[in-house]
Protein backbone atom coordinates (compact mmCIF):
# COMPACT_ATOMS: atom_id res chain seq x y z
CA UNK A 1 0.00 0.00 0.00
CA UNK A 2 3.13 2.22 1.02
CA UNK A 3 4.44 1.54 -2.12
CA UNK A 4 1.70 2.63 -4.21
CA UNK A 5 1.41 5.87 -2.84
CA UNK A 6 3.77 8.19 -4.42
CA UNK A 7 1.85 6.61 -8.14
CA UNK A 8 -1.20 8.00 -6.95
CA UNK A 9 -0.12 11.31 -5.89
CA UNK A 10 1.36 11.30 -9.33
CA UNK A 11 -1.71 10.54 -10.88
CA UNK A 12 -3.72 13.49 -8.80
CA UNK A 13 -2.83 16.37 -11.14
CA UNK A 14 -3.40 14.65 -14.06
CA UNK A 15 -6.87 14.15 -13.28
CA UNK A 16 -7.52 17.11 -12.42
CA UNK A 17 -6.51 18.00 -15.73
CA UNK A 18 -8.86 16.04 -17.29
CA UNK A 19 -11.91 16.12 -14.97
CA UNK A 20 -11.74 19.94 -15.09
CA UNK A 21 -11.23 19.57 -19.24
CA UNK A 22 -14.36 17.69 -19.15
CA UNK A 23 -16.55 20.15 -16.51
CA UNK A 24 -15.86 22.82 -18.63
CA UNK A 25 -16.68 21.06 -21.69
CA UNK A 26 -19.87 19.92 -20.10
CA UNK A 27 -20.54 23.32 -18.56
CA UNK A 28 -20.57 25.34 -21.94
CA UNK A 29 -21.80 22.76 -24.22
CA UNK A 30 -25.51 22.41 -21.60
CA UNK A 31 -25.26 25.01 -18.75
CA UNK A 32 -24.56 28.12 -21.75
CA UNK A 33 -26.19 25.96 -24.44
CA UNK A 34 -23.90 25.93 -26.90
CA UNK A 35 -24.42 22.60 -27.61
CA UNK A 36 -27.75 21.86 -26.55
CA UNK A 37 -29.44 19.64 -28.97
CA UNK A 38 -32.70 21.50 -29.95
CA UNK A 39 -36.09 20.31 -29.33
CA UNK A 40 -34.76 18.58 -26.14
CA UNK A 41 -37.51 18.10 -23.14
CA UNK A 42 -37.12 20.80 -20.93
CA UNK A 43 -37.50 18.43 -17.71
CA UNK A 44 -34.41 16.56 -19.48
CA UNK A 45 -32.68 19.71 -20.47
CA UNK A 46 -32.69 21.19 -16.49
CA UNK A 47 -31.26 17.61 -15.00
CA UNK A 48 -28.59 17.99 -17.34
CA UNK A 49 -27.78 20.96 -16.26
CA UNK A 50 -27.87 20.02 -12.71
CA UNK A 51 -25.74 17.09 -13.10
CA UNK A 52 -23.33 19.32 -14.62
CA UNK A 53 -22.84 21.20 -11.93
CA UNK A 54 -22.83 19.00 -9.65
CA UNK A 55 -19.76 17.42 -12.38
CA UNK A 56 -17.59 19.84 -10.90
CA UNK A 57 -17.22 18.27 -7.23
CA UNK A 58 -14.92 15.90 -9.02
CA UNK A 59 -12.18 17.53 -10.47
CA UNK A 60 -12.64 20.35 -6.65
CA UNK A 61 -12.28 17.09 -4.55
CA UNK A 62 -9.26 15.92 -6.44
CA UNK A 63 -8.14 19.82 -6.24
CA UNK A 64 -8.26 19.33 -2.38
CA UNK A 65 -6.59 16.12 -2.59
CA UNK A 66 -3.42 17.67 -4.45
CA UNK A 67 -3.65 20.78 -1.63
CA UNK A 68 -3.44 18.09 0.79
CA UNK A 69 -0.38 16.10 -0.76
CA UNK A 70 1.30 19.38 -1.25
CA UNK A 71 1.34 20.68 3.07
CA UNK A 72 2.04 17.38 3.92
CA UNK A 73 4.87 15.83 1.87
CA UNK A 74 7.50 14.61 3.39
CA UNK A 75 10.35 17.55 1.69
CA UNK A 76 10.42 19.61 4.92
CA UNK A 77 13.15 20.33 7.11
CA UNK A 78 13.41 18.06 10.00
CA UNK A 79 13.22 21.32 12.72
CA UNK A 80 10.87 23.32 10.48
CA UNK A 81 8.48 22.79 13.81
CA UNK A 82 10.59 24.48 15.91
CA UNK A 83 10.50 27.46 13.65
CA UNK A 84 7.55 30.40 14.33
CA UNK A 85 4.31 29.79 12.24
CA UNK A 86 4.61 33.06 10.11
CA UNK A 87 8.26 31.93 8.85
CA UNK A 88 6.98 28.12 8.65
CA UNK A 89 4.30 29.08 6.27
CA UNK A 90 7.01 30.26 4.21
CA UNK A 91 8.03 26.84 3.53
CA UNK A 92 4.73 24.78 3.89
CA UNK A 93 2.88 26.76 1.78
CA UNK A 94 5.39 28.06 -1.15
CA UNK A 95 3.73 27.29 -4.60
CA UNK A 96 0.53 25.70 -3.23
CA UNK A 97 -2.01 28.12 -4.91
CA UNK A 98 0.18 27.03 -8.43
CA UNK A 99 0.38 23.06 -6.64
CA UNK A 100 -3.46 22.80 -7.36
CA UNK A 101 -4.84 25.70 -9.31
CA UNK A 102 -2.52 25.52 -12.61
CA UNK A 103 -4.00 21.81 -13.31
CA UNK A 104 -7.54 23.21 -13.18
CA UNK A 105 -6.63 25.89 -15.74
CA UNK A 106 -4.83 23.67 -18.05
CA UNK A 107 -8.11 21.63 -17.52
CA UNK A 108 -9.83 25.19 -18.64
CA UNK A 109 -7.74 25.31 -21.65
CA UNK A 110 -8.72 21.98 -22.97
CA UNK A 111 -12.01 22.17 -22.19
CA UNK A 112 -12.23 25.11 -23.96
CA UNK A 113 -10.08 23.96 -26.80
CA UNK A 114 -12.52 21.17 -27.29
CA UNK A 115 -15.51 23.28 -27.67
CA UNK A 116 -15.21 23.32 -32.05
CA UNK A 117 -16.57 20.14 -31.25
CA UNK A 118 -19.74 21.23 -31.01
CA UNK A 119 -21.96 22.08 -33.98
CA UNK A 120 -22.70 25.51 -33.75
CA UNK A 121 -20.43 27.89 -35.29
CA UNK A 122 -20.07 30.39 -32.33
CA UNK A 123 -18.53 27.89 -30.13
CA UNK A 124 -15.30 27.63 -32.05
CA UNK A 125 -14.82 31.41 -31.42
CA UNK A 126 -15.83 31.52 -27.62
CA UNK A 127 -13.47 27.96 -27.18
CA UNK A 128 -9.84 29.47 -29.46
CA UNK A 129 -10.85 33.19 -27.07
CA UNK A 130 -11.32 31.38 -23.61
CA UNK A 131 -8.39 28.67 -24.42
CA UNK A 132 -5.87 31.82 -24.99
CA UNK A 133 -6.95 33.42 -22.45
CA UNK A 134 -6.85 30.29 -19.93
CA UNK A 135 -3.31 29.78 -21.19
CA UNK A 136 -2.02 33.18 -20.06
CA UNK A 137 -3.29 32.98 -16.98
CA UNK A 138 -2.09 29.51 -16.14
CA UNK A 139 1.19 30.47 -17.24
CA UNK A 140 1.06 33.90 -15.25
CA UNK A 141 0.68 31.39 -12.11
CA UNK A 142 2.62 29.21 -12.60
CA UNK A 143 5.67 31.52 -13.18
CA UNK A 144 5.03 33.20 -9.98
CA UNK A 145 4.68 30.34 -8.35
CA UNK A 146 7.77 28.59 -9.52
CA UNK A 147 9.30 31.84 -8.31
CA UNK A 148 8.00 31.58 -4.88
CA UNK A 149 9.11 27.76 -4.49
CA UNK A 150 12.59 28.60 -5.58
CA UNK A 151 12.97 31.16 -2.43
CA UNK A 152 11.77 28.91 -0.45
CA UNK A 153 13.87 25.95 -1.59
CA UNK A 154 16.80 28.58 0.02
CA UNK A 155 15.00 29.47 2.84
CA UNK A 156 14.53 26.02 3.62
CA UNK A 157 18.06 25.36 3.19
CA UNK A 158 18.82 28.06 5.98
CA UNK A 159 16.79 26.77 7.96
CA UNK A 160 18.10 23.17 8.09
CA UNK A 161 21.91 24.01 7.60
CA UNK A 162 22.26 27.55 9.60
CA UNK A 163 19.05 26.67 11.74
CA UNK A 164 20.52 23.98 12.79
CA UNK A 165 23.87 23.78 13.32
CA UNK A 166 24.97 27.89 13.79
CA UNK A 167 25.62 29.48 16.92
CA UNK A 168 21.94 31.19 18.20
CA UNK A 169 22.89 34.71 19.57
CA UNK A 170 20.21 37.84 20.37
CA UNK A 171 20.86 40.15 18.05
CA UNK A 172 19.45 44.36 18.29
CA UNK A 173 17.16 45.53 15.95
CA UNK A 174 18.92 49.00 14.23
CA UNK A 175 16.60 49.41 10.91
CA UNK A 176 13.42 48.25 10.24
CA UNK A 177 11.98 48.55 6.56
CA UNK A 178 8.37 47.84 5.50
CA UNK A 179 7.01 48.09 1.99
CA UNK A 180 3.27 47.14 2.24
CA UNK A 181 4.50 43.32 1.10
CA UNK A 182 2.18 40.22 2.84
CA UNK A 183 2.72 36.92 2.04
CA UNK A 184 0.40 34.44 3.07
CA UNK A 185 -1.28 37.35 5.27
CA UNK A 186 1.79 37.85 7.11
CA UNK A 187 3.78 41.20 7.12
CA UNK A 188 7.51 41.33 5.50
CA UNK A 189 10.03 43.42 6.61
CA UNK A 190 13.90 44.35 5.98
CA UNK A 191 15.49 43.75 9.12
CA UNK A 192 18.83 44.87 10.01
CA UNK A 193 20.17 43.89 13.93
CA UNK A 194 23.83 43.97 14.96
CA UNK A 195 25.13 41.02 17.36
CA UNK A 196 27.95 40.11 19.19
CA UNK A 197 30.84 37.12 17.90
CA UNK A 198 34.31 35.93 18.97
CA UNK A 199 35.54 38.57 16.53
CA UNK A 200 33.62 40.97 17.12
CA UNK A 201 30.02 43.11 16.81
CA UNK A 202 28.56 42.02 13.16
CA UNK A 203 25.61 43.11 11.05
CA UNK A 204 23.10 41.01 9.36
CA UNK A 205 20.42 41.94 6.72
CA UNK A 206 17.13 39.85 6.15
CA UNK A 207 13.82 39.28 5.02
CA UNK A 208 11.43 38.77 8.22
CA UNK A 209 7.89 37.77 8.16
CA UNK A 210 5.87 37.93 11.79
CA UNK A 211 2.33 37.95 12.81
CA UNK A 212 1.40 41.71 12.59
CA UNK A 213 1.57 42.06 16.35
CA UNK A 214 4.82 40.66 16.49
CA UNK A 215 6.34 43.25 13.88
CA UNK A 216 9.82 44.09 14.72
CA UNK A 217 10.88 47.50 16.06
CA UNK A 218 14.48 49.19 16.44
CA UNK A 219 15.55 49.04 19.67
CA UNK A 220 13.92 45.68 20.09
CA UNK A 221 15.55 41.89 19.49
CA UNK A 222 15.99 39.48 17.13
CA UNK A 223 17.22 35.81 17.06
CA UNK A 224 20.11 35.08 14.87
CA UNK A 225 21.71 31.95 13.72
CA UNK A 226 25.41 32.01 12.13
CA UNK A 227 28.00 30.02 10.71
CA UNK A 228 31.61 31.40 11.10
CA UNK A 229 33.37 31.12 8.12
CA UNK A 230 37.50 32.50 9.36
CA UNK A 231 36.59 35.88 11.29
CA UNK A 232 33.47 36.72 9.69
CA UNK A 233 29.68 34.75 9.57
CA UNK A 234 29.78 32.99 6.21
CA UNK A 235 25.64 32.62 6.52
CA UNK A 236 22.80 33.98 8.84
CA UNK A 237 19.68 32.63 9.50
CA UNK A 238 17.17 35.53 10.99
CA UNK A 239 14.11 35.25 13.39
CA UNK A 240 11.34 36.65 15.57
CA UNK A 241 12.33 36.99 19.35
CA UNK A 242 9.39 36.37 20.95
CA UNK A 243 11.03 37.93 24.18
CA UNK A 244 11.37 41.17 22.24
CA UNK A 245 9.66 44.65 23.09
CA UNK A 246 6.78 45.55 20.62
CA UNK A 247 5.36 48.35 18.85
CA UNK A 248 2.20 49.18 20.47
CA UNK A 249 -0.40 48.97 17.89
CA UNK A 250 1.53 46.93 15.37
CA UNK A 251 -1.84 44.35 14.77
CA UNK A 252 -3.49 46.62 13.49
CA UNK A 253 -0.77 48.69 11.50
CA UNK A 254 0.36 45.37 9.84
CA UNK A 255 -2.87 43.50 9.75
CA UNK A 256 -3.01 42.72 5.48
CA UNK A 257 -5.70 44.39 3.37
CA UNK A 258 -8.72 42.17 2.93
CA UNK A 259 -8.70 39.99 0.03
CA UNK A 260 -4.47 40.03 0.53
Amino acid sequence: MTENKPRRDALLKPAVVLTSAACWWLTFTFAFGLGEPSGLDEGIAKLVRALTALSWAIPSALSYLVYRRYTRRSTLPTNILDVPLPARTLVTHAGIHGAWLVPMLWGAVAGSALLPLVIRPEATMIGVGMAAMMTVIALGIAREERKERVAAEEFTRRIEQVRGAGTRVIAEVTEVTFESEWRHQNPQFTVTARFATPTGVQTATSELFTDPGDAPVVGGTVLIWYIADGTQPSETYMEQDVNSIREPGAAARYAAPSGN
